[in-house]
């Protein structure tokens, strides 16, 4: 970890889900999902005042903590959410892993796309889904 002027520096997504609620760090950068530099990594802060359930990508939750809720920072420059595959744990290695990441991250983008414009990027890769099915199909591009 960094000192209380800088951001919280943690490597994977299981050691934010640990950090406890901030204080007066403004920021938490991540350095991946799973292991370092694996494409799930990111930008989150602190919503003290949120009870959305974990997504698992954009929303995380600090386990023993009811209110307040780890956010990742997502909105590019152009004001469009656009949400990697890999911020909710897909390989693209063709693991079982990949299916419940493509669940969460489709549910995320239906959930997000209501309030702005929302695209999921798929890295390079090979993506299990037998068994995925989009939330609500009318808004499934």
């Amino acid at each position: 970890m960094t000192s209380r002027s800088g951001p919280v520096i943690v490597p994977t997504i299981a050691r934010l889900r640990q950090l406890q609620p901030p204080g007066d760090v403004a920021t938490v950068v991540v350095k991946g999902y799973r292991k370092l530099n694996d494409g799930g990594g990111g930008d989150f802060y602190w919503d003290s005042m949120s009870d959305e359930p974990d997504d698992g990508g954009t929303i995380f939750r600090v386990r023993g903590v009811a209110l307040g809720r780890w956010k990742r920072l997502s909105e590019g420059n152009d004001g469009v959410c656009l949400l990697n595959l890999a911020w909710f744990g897909a390989t693209g290695t063709g693991s079982s892993e990949d299916e419940q990441a493509l669940t969460n991250a489709t549910r995320a983008a239906v959930r997000l796309s209501a309030v702005r414009a929302t695209a999921l990027f798929f890295p390079q890769g090979l993506y299990l889904a037998a068994r995925l099915r989009a939330p609500d199909e009318r808004h499934v591009v």
